[in-house]
Order: C-alpha cells, then structure tokens, then sequence
C-alpha cells in the first residue's frame, strides 16, 4: 500500500512539473512573440 502511495505522489509530482514547465515555456513564447 505505501509503495503504491509514493508511486502515486511521484507520478503526480511528474505530472506537476511537466505543466509548470509547458507553463514557463507558453510565457517564454508569448513574451518573446509580443
């Protein structure tokens, strides 16, 4: 069950940085087109 648990908070934590991430690079391009 615990290892399941921190698979889970990792996964979710992954998750979490690929869209913070895309988020700096979506404000990178608008910053850069205006």
């Amino acid at each position: 069950m615990r290892k399941k648990n921190s698979k889970l908070v990792k996964n979710n934590s992954k998750k979490a940085w690929n869209i913070l991430i895309e988020f700096n690079v979506v404000l990178l391009i608008f910053r850069v087109c205006f």
